[in-house]
């Protein structure tokens, strides 16, 4: 992606696109939207009708910036899909929320370009998956990340 200024926002929302394209990714967000409130959490990620809540969310870690040659610098945006999913042993949420897990990482494994827009170095790393508690409740939490590059070409 070259564009005249570095911009997370810009990558944010060419991953969030990449990711929605896939149906079985739901409530998809290019930011992290923390809450204080369980109530407020569930509404961010409300699944179908007897589906256990899913989301994801797309942030940045960190961000190394070089030079490319004059007048040209190279963001290496260090990008973090989150997920989250409630726990139903009777809908099998483990083996469910492993496969989405997968889906995500395979958005970036087959577009690694993402359409020209930006460029992924690396495909993604699945970092983590692990229960945690949300609001005394467990949920399925997973991490994947990516190295996306945008080329900045300063006028």
């Amino acid at each position: 992606m070259a564009s005249a200024a570095g911009s997370f926002a810009a990558v944010a929302a060419v991953v969030k696109t990449s990711m929605e394209a896939e149906t079985t990714l739901i409530n998809v967000y290019d930011y992290d939207p923390f809450t204080v409130d369980w109530t407020t959490f569930l509404a961010h990620f409300a699944a179908p009708t007897g589906q256990p809540p899913q989301g994801w969310a797309i942030t940045r870690e960190a961000c190394r910036i070089s030079w490319e040659d004059s007048g040209h610098s190279m963001w290496l945006h260090q990008v973090i899909v989150r997920g989250w999913m409630g726990v139903n042993v009777a809908l099998a949420t483990p083996k469910s929320f492993q496969a989405l897990v997968d889906t995500v990482a395979n958005v970036f494994c087959q577009d690694v370009d993402l359409g020209g827009l930006i460029e992924i170095h690396d495909p993604a790393s699945i970092r983590v998956i692990q229960p945690r508690i949300y609001g005394g409740v467990l949920m399925h939490y997973g991490e994947l990340a990516m190295e996306c590059h945008e080329l900045v070409i300063r006028a």
